[in-house]
């Protein structure tokens, strides 16, 4: 993400394109700090994936906004050119798409990311290296041929493509024990990693995972279990959870997981929220130990998942309560009965990247697929796969097998 001054912008500025909270998602305990980075860019005039007799590829394209299957095809465009030293032409084997993508396609947070129309959607791909700069090259490590796993944050330069440029210093190298579609698809993972270290989870700690089964919430019970707690997880797929070594798996269609005895009578020290809109209920019933006892509500999703933000005061209202909460459970002695709300955003930069790969080989980490998948290139493929999302269903990483290596 660009930019190191933390402002609002006017009515006269450009539109922001991109809002990042805390860039390394560093939360500390004795000073709450909450900074919101805005980035800006004119949008690209729509005619930027011009078409012309040769060099053209495949690309899933967003041609208006909107929920459903309409809005999204695979379409033929011109196969993109480096620009500048720092871009990287990738030849895609695999990309992945997540709920944010449903959410920017349905124009739903317009005013803080808004591509132009159309857009090629996608943040994380692998691929294979075609074309690099030589003093980037020498300067990155990174050569013509090297497979590499893509992640951008820039909703103008997406990866569901059969070609794709990106950063050279964004990029890491594939591990040679990792799939391509693995590469693709594991990513969100360092989401659920930083929620298991937000939430200070021990050996000791009993945590709960709401959303346990989705593209974070398996990556977050795994990292629990890795630490030795005690890990019980919402989800419809208790066989799933159970391969990953979950040890409660409540069926969230059968009974509300903040009305069972067991849990008021052992509350847990960690929530983990995936699904959002769970911080009050754990609090009310007592099912998540007070901030006095060490307890830890991470929300990964706010109150509401499918923000609308499309005006100026939607967006002061959604962080004005993303900020005021966590400052509310932190300050005030009368207020030690509630846990410790901890809301993050992560933003996974090249060294994290790095370190995280070498954890999921470490402690051998599992990458969930949906069992729909992979998807393929195609326009009946992308928008299978868009509706899975947005059907709120998916149980694993939704991944598409773009080529071969």
């Amino acid at each position: 993400m660009k930019g190191t001054n933390s402002h609002f912008l006017t009515r006269n500025s450009e539109l922001p394109k991109i809002i990042v909270i805390s860039k390394q998602c560093v939360i500390k305990e004795d000073l709450f700090s909450l900074k919101i980075h805005l980035s800006y860019a004119p949008n690209l005039p729509t005619n930027r994936y011009k078409q012309s007799n040769c060099n053209m590829m495949k690309a899933a394209m967003i041609s208006s906004h909107g929920d459903g299957p309409d809005v999204v095809s695979v379409e033929e465009v011109e196969k993109p050119n480096r620009k500048s030293k720092n871009d990287v032409l990738i030849k895609v084997l695999a990309a992945s798409i997540s709920m944010g993508d449903c959410h920017l396609k349905s124009g739903r947070i317009s005013f803080v990311m808004n591509p132009a129309l159309p857009y090629i959607p996608g943040q994380d791909s692998c691929g294979i290296i075609e074309d690099i700069d030589d003093s980037t090259s020498k300067k990155t490590g990174l050569n013509v041929g090297d497979v590499v796993v893509a992640h951008s944050e820039d909703p103008d330069k997406g990866q569901l493509a059969e070609y794709v440029l990106v950063d050279a210093f964004s990029c890491v190298k594939k591990p040679e024990s990792m799939s391509n579609q693995t590469a693709a698809a594991c990513i969100w993972g360092t989401t659920g990693r930083m929620a298991v270290s937000l939430g200070k989870v021990k050996s000791d700690s009993r945590v709960l995972v709401l959303g346990g089964s989705g593209g974070v919430g398996t990556y977050a019970v795994q990292f629990a279990k890795k630490k030795g707690a005690f890990v019980a997880a919402t989800s419809t797929q208790e066989n799933m959870l159970k391969r990953l070594g979950v040890d409660k798996v409540i069926n969230y269609k059968e009974v509300n997981w903040w009305e069972l005895e067991d849990f008021k009578k052992n509350p847990f020290d960690t929530i983990i929220d995936v699904r959002g809109c769970s911080f009050y209920k754990a609090a009310t019933n007592k099912v998540i130990k007070s901030r006095k006892d060490g307890g830890v509500f991470v929300a990964v999703t706010g109150d509401d998942p499918f923000p609308t933000l499309k005006t100026l005061s939607a967006v002061f209202s959604f962080f004005s309560k993303l900020l005021w909460r966590p400052l509310w459970t932190r300050s005030g002695f009368w207020r030690t009965s509630y846990p410790t709300c901890t809301p993050f955003v992560c933003i996974p930069d090249k060294a994290m990247l790095t370190e995280y790969f070498r954890e999921l080989d470490e402690l051998k980490i599992q990458t969930v697929f949906d069992p729909n998948g992979p998807f393929q290139l195609t326009s009946e493929g992308v928008k299978k796969a868009f509706n899975l999302i947005e059907s709120h269903h998916t149980h694993g990483r939704v991944v598409f097998e773009i080529a071969k290596n």
